[in-house]
């Protein structure tokens, strides 16, 4: 059992296939990190093949209860993507839709990503609309190695891609 009792046997957990050990993501009763309310349940995951998570929650903050959609990577944690009574597009979000799935073979239809994006659908002020959320810093990223170079007057600086091709500003 745990501290909490049957009020923080619900979880989310991550399975490490390498080494068998299993990590603890959240679960219900942890207060968010927004601090805007505790975790009650849990619904909708999506995975990627990085090993990062979005899902659907039930938050409830003593007031009132409400949905949100959360990102989990292993650098960052659990980060807030958006929840009911948002403000979006100059209306608030009453209702949310997220869809879960994998990206494993096949290339499933989710809302995560490969690279980490949150795609949703919302009802604000009785018109819906469908967002895609971003992490706000790159995860799990190398920043490639510039090269610059003074030739007489010119100059020039390549910033090489993840797709293999190269960004060049010149100056001549």
């Amino acid at each position: 059992g745990t501290s909490g009792g049957a009020l923080d046997s619900v979880g989310l957990f991550r399975w490490n296939r390498a080494d068998g050990s299993i990590d603890e993501i959240v679960r219900t009763g942890d207060v968010a990190v927004d601090g805007l309310g505790l975790f009650v349940g849990f619904d909708d995951l999506a995975y990627n093949n990085k090993g990062q998570l979005a899902f659907f929650a039930d938050m409830h903050n003593g007031n009132f209860s409400y949905k949100a959609i959360y990102f989990y990577d292993k650098s960052t944690g659990v980060i807030p993507v958006t929840w009911t009574g948002q403000s979006i597009g100059g209306g608030t979000i009453s209702n949310l839709f997220f869809r879960s799935g994998s990206q494993g073979e096949g290339m499933q239809r989710s809302g995560l990503s490969a690279r980490g994006h949150v795609a949703f659908s919302y009802w604000s002020g009785g018109y819906g609309g469908v967002a895609l959320w971003t992490p706000p810093f790159p995860l799990n990223f190398t920043p490639p190695k510039p090269s610059f170079a003074i030739n007489g007057n010119n100059a020039e600086l390549t910033i090489p891609t993840e797709s293999g091709l190269d960004y060049q500003l010149q100056r001549y």
